[in-house]
């Protein structure tokens, strides 16, 4: 089956001043296609220096000047260079789910600053950092990401490729929202319970309430008091595509929003967006208590 042309992430997507390796034996081809010194002056100071690499914009000047279509030349494309680490990829990469999570951790519990890193923040939650580097290196490779205590950062020129492509340019909490592209994605159901799962991964819970009588002994939140409605909205609707009863709710004169997940839907939100996680997932294990003072686990 062919692949939709916008369905990929190709390599002229990087930042411009991304450095990209190129197969020897095809820049020797460039050089004898052209008297033009600067093309030369380029590409042979790449194939006599082995750590040296073209800059992306300038590799595709050369590829207009000498009228090669871009796609063309992507799969001559062996590695990129970000942290001054070479690191082996292969375009085009196919749009997944797994770059739409690891997007989404983002907005919910990261940041990413103009032309930066995308950040997760994690302090001592073990499982939830595995499970993000998890993501990382499913998508790009085990070379692509660096890690303090406190969080795990996905390199420049693959976070650039991601808000990019994905179109996504603010990650503050407080203003951040889906893309028209992402909420496109996300009729397709492994990619809305992508952003649903890092929604509650990283702002939801589940409660065991003594108090409540049967179902509503298991309180159950998507996301609770995040201070941006426009997402929280977002959220409900991804949540209406998964046919799931919520409830929306604001509290502090319209700053936090809560989205409850309603005894109806509970057990298909824990089959669909949490029974996945790790066995040693704080929110999996808090779920699965929670579902126990029901008395009606076998339902779940």
């Amino acid at each position: 089956m062919q692949i939709k042309e916008d369905s990929l992430l190709h390599w002229w997507e990087l930042p411009s001043e991304c450095p990209i390796k190129i197969e020897e034996e095809y820049l020797k081809g460039i050089i004898n296609r052209t008297d033009n010194y600067y093309i030369k002056k380029r590409v042979l100071e790449s194939l006599k220096n082995k750590k040296k690499c073209l800059k992306n914009k300038t590799f595709e000047r050369i590829l207009k000047y000498l009228k090669i279509k871009l796609d063309k030349a992507e799969d001559k494309i062996t590695h990129i260079k970000s942290h001054n680490k070479p690191i082996r990829v292969k375009f085009p990469i196919k749009e997944s789910y797994l770059h739409i999570q690891i997007l989404a951790h983002t907005m919910f519990d990261g940041t990413k600053e103009k032309r930066a890193c995308l950040r997760y923040k994690v302090r001592n939650d073990i499982p939830t950092k595995e499970l993000f580097k998890e993501l990382l290196i499913k998508c790009f490779g085990k070379n692509c990401y660096g890690h303090t205590d406190n969080c795990y950062f996905l390199y420049k020129s693959f976070s650039e490729l991601l808000a990019k492509h994905y179109k996504i340019t603010d990650f503050n909490s407080k203003r951040t929202y889906l893309s028209k592209k992402m909420l496109n994605l996300a009729k397709a159901p492994e990619f809305r319970r992508a952003i649903l799962r890092a929604a509650f991964i990283d702002e939801g819970y589940s409660r065991h309430n003594t108090t409540s009588k049967n179902h509503e002994k298991f309180r159950l939140t998507l996301v609770s008091s995040i201070k941006n409605k426009r997402l929280a909205k977002q959220l409900v609707y991804l949540t209406n595509l998964e046919n799931y009863t919520t409830s929306m709710y604001s509290c502090r004169n319209d700053s936090e929003h809560t989205i409850a997940i309603l005894t109806k839907s509970k057990r298909d939100f824990y089959n669909d967006i949490i029974k996945c996680l790790p066995n040693n997932h704080r929110k999996k294990i808090e779920a699965e208590n929670a579902l126990n003072s029901t008395g009606l686990v076998r339902n779940y």
